[in-house]
C-alpha cells in the first residue's frame, strides 16, 4: 500500500515505513486563498506530488479542472455548520465528475480523526468522511485514505489504513 509524507523524506522514515509494511511517497499539502497564491505553489513545487488543502469551493474546483493538483485533501473542514439533511462536505456530483476526468484524486486524510483541529469534532469530520466517500465511489472518482503524517509517529501501519478505508465502505 502506498501512502504520502507530507514532509522530506528520510531514510529512517523509509525504514519505519518498511516495518509497517508501507511505501512511502513524498508529497505536499498546499494551502491557498485564492487562484494567485495556488499557481504561485504550483509552480514552485512543480515536480512534487501536490494535494490541496482547502475549503473555498470554487478554488478546489479551479484546480481540479485545469489539472493543477494530484488530489483534494481535508476538503471537510468547511467551518459553517451542516445544514439539516446534508452535511457541508465539500464533495458533490459535479466536482467529483471533474476530479474522475482529470485523475485528481479525493484524499482521505487519517490523521484528521486522530488529532482534530479546534471547533471541530471527531464525529462531524467522519460523517463528512462517509458522505464524500460515498460520492466520490459513485462518480467512480478515485480514493485514497493516508495517514496524514507530518511526522514519523504519525505514520499508520498498512492494516489500519485498511480497516478505516473498509469502515468507510459500509
Amino acid at each position: 500500500m502506498i501512502d504520502y509524507y507530507f514532509e522530506e523524506t528520510t531514510r529512517e522514515i523509509i525504514e519505519f515505513a518498511r516495518k509497517l509494511k508501507l511505501e512511502i511517497k513524498e508529497a505536499r499539502m498546499i494551502k491557498a486563498r485564492d487562484i494567485k497564491e495556488l499557481k504561485k505553489k504550483v509552480k514552485q513545487l512543480k515536480e512534487k506530488t501536490l494535494f490541496l488543502s482547502s475549503t473555498n469551493y470554487k478554488l478546489n474546483r479551479y484546480a481540479v479542472e485545469n489539472k493543477l493538483v494530484n488530489g483534494l485533501i481535508n476538503i471537510e473542514l468547511h467551518p459553517k455548520p451542516d445544514f439539516t439533511h446534508f452535511r457541508r462536505a465539500g464533495l458533490d456530483d459535479v466536482l467529483a465528475k471533474f476530479m474522475k476526468e482529470n485523475n485528481v484524486m479525493y484524499v482521505i486524510n487519517f490523521n484528521l480523526l486522530l488529532n482534530p483541529p479546534q471547533n471541530f469534532e471527531k464525529f462531524l469530520i467522519l460523517g463528512r468522511m462517509l458522505q464524500n466517500y460515498r460520492i466520490a465511489k459513485i462518480n467512480e472518482t478515485e480514493v485514497k485514505v493516508v495517514s496524514g503524517a507530518e511526522k514519523i509517529l504519525e505514520l499508520k501501519s498498512k492494516e489500519v489504513l485498511k480497516a478505516f478505508e473498509r469502515i468507510l465502505k459500509k
